[in-house]
């Protein structure tokens, strides 16, 4: 059974699924639904953004540019990390999930559950819920692997589930 995707209406802001092509709410207006973006064209922005974001990062970060978990009030990373490879790693994720945040229809409707990255930030997995009504969220997995981009569950199970990552918690608050 899969998940519904859901969309936002241009004119009156109405939620509606995706496979309607117009507005229940609007119907005698007839209004078309926004449409989601094309998945490969998110994707290929994502790998974009991300590749140029830590490339950017890793050769203008200073030291003391760093935000550490420590001193954002997070707990220590999973796996120890220091320096550069740091810098790397929060550069890394903060492109990929400001990338998908705003790659949503309504990015104020996403709210992040787990933020994960490999020593190397080749590999970043984001969880993440999205209002899809006032009392309902829709769960989303997210995984970048060498630069490229799923939303597929078995990919997520693949690349993320039970590894011991750098949690990166601490940029929630700054996405």
């Amino acid at each position: 059974m899969g998940t519904a995707s859901f969309v936002k209406c241009r004119k009156c802001g109405k939620i509606a699924r995706t496979e309607v092509k117009i507005c229940p709410a609007c119907h005698p207006a007839r209004t078309a639904v926004k449409r989601p973006p094309n998945a490969a064209v998110i994707a290929a922005g994502i790998a974009f953004a991300g590749i140029a974001a830590g490339m950017a990062a890793w050769l203008s970060f200073g030291a003391n540019d760093v935000v550490r978990p420590e001193e954002a009030g997070a707990a220590p990373a999973a796996v120890n990390s220091s320096g550069d490879g740091d810098r790397h790693r929060v550069a890394m994720t903060t492109a990929i999930a400001r990338s998908v945040k705003n790659s949503l229809p309504d990015p104020d409707a996403l709210v992040w559950e787990r933020m994960l990255v490999n020593d190397s930030a080749s590999v970043i997995c984001l969880e993440y819920k999205v209002k899809t009504a006032p009392d309902e969220y829709r769960e989303a997995r997210f995984s970048y692997v060498d630069g490229k981009t799923s939303e597929q569950v078995e990919d997520w199970h693949r690349h993320c589930a039970d590894k011991r990552f750098n949690d990166m918690a601490h940029l929630k608050e700054t996405i």
